[in-house]
């Protein structure tokens, strides 16, 4: 649930990045990192969410071979990545975030 008001607050902060350009006080650039990490946050932030989707249905279906009432928990290996995806999302959106506060003020 977290991860989609994330990708909903980056996304229209993109678009708000987007239509403040040449009001900003800064330069052009702090507007266009903000763009730019805010855009990533969207793309990692979708990633992750369909990661945990894939991640979700592979652990479902193993555990219904099994037993329906067995579910295989996930591996280190797939915790970390998803981890690593989420952290990225997450970091990526407090960067745009300054930079555009920063490009504002």
């Amino acid at each position: 649930m977290a991860l989609q008001g994330l990708l909903t607050a980056a996304g229209v902060a993109v678009a708000i990045t987007g239509g403040l350009r040449g009001l900003a006080p800064r330069p052009e650039t702090m507007l266009e990192r903000a763009t730019l990490s805010l855009s990533l946050c969207v793309f990692f932030a979708l990633l992750t969410l369909l990661e945990m989707a894939r991640l979700y249905e592979k652990t479902r279906i193993t555990g219904s071979k099994k037993s329906p009432a067995v579910i295989d928990p996930l591996t280190t290996g797939q915790l970390i990545w998803l981890l690593v995806l989420d952290y990225i999302a997450l970091d990526t959106f407090f960067w745009g975030l300054l930079y555009f506060v920063r490009a504002m003020l």
